[in-house]
């Protein structure tokens, strides 16, 4: 299934201008999937499978954050 997802047109813009930027590997000879994943992140495009990453940490530090202030 595909769920299209909608970020700022400059934001966009911005990830695909440093995607088309992005120089080869030097060891593999082309632009690959890790280069542009981190650039993507770069951006704030994250994958879906680590949303629940993402929330527990956030949970955490906010957890943390409320006994420093006790």
């Amino acid at each position: 299934m595909t769920t299209e997802t909608y970020i700022d047109t400059a934001r966009f813009h911005g990830a695909a201008e440093a995607i088309a930027a992005l120089e080869p590997c030097w060891f593999h000879g082309v632009v690959t999937r890790d280069q542009v994943m981190m650039t993507l992140v770069e951006f704030g495009v994250l994958p879906e499978i680590i949303r629940a990453d993402v929330v527990r940490a956030a949970l955490a530090d906010a957890e943390i954050e409320a006994c420093r202030l006790k």
